[in-house]
């Protein structure tokens, strides 16, 4: 060997089979599906118009986007609206179809 004669090396790099699929796998957890199901609002409390109906009976709080649980207190279902429970049994009297708006176009 003699000095001052550089020694040339080749080093190829391939990349495993596993560490491919898992930046697949990683590419794929960054995509997300979305699911969209539409509602119509039907009716609303007379008091409070936040807390709306749907067509199949779910009640919705529209101000944060939820859907309420209709739960049992006592023996007697009902929904917390609120700090109050409001019996179904009173619930029907405190409802209201949602008025139709008229648009300009």
């Amino acid at each position: 060997m003699q000095l001052g004669v550089p020694i040339k090396a080749t080093v190829n790099f391939v990349l495993p089979v596993i560490a491919a699929n898992s930046m697949l796998y990683a590419i794929n957890q960054i995509m997300t599906n979305t699911i969209s199901i539409t509602y119509t609002l039907k009716w609303r409390l007379k008091t409070d118009s936040n807390y709306q109906w749907s067509e199949c009976g779910k009640l919705f709080n529209v101000c944060r986007g939820t859907i309420k649980k209709k739960v049992v207190n006592g023996g007697i279902p009902g929904y917390w609206i609120g700090r109050k429970f409001i019996p179904l049994s009173r619930l029907r009297s405190q409802l209201e179809l949602i008025p139709k708006q008229k648009l300009p176009f």
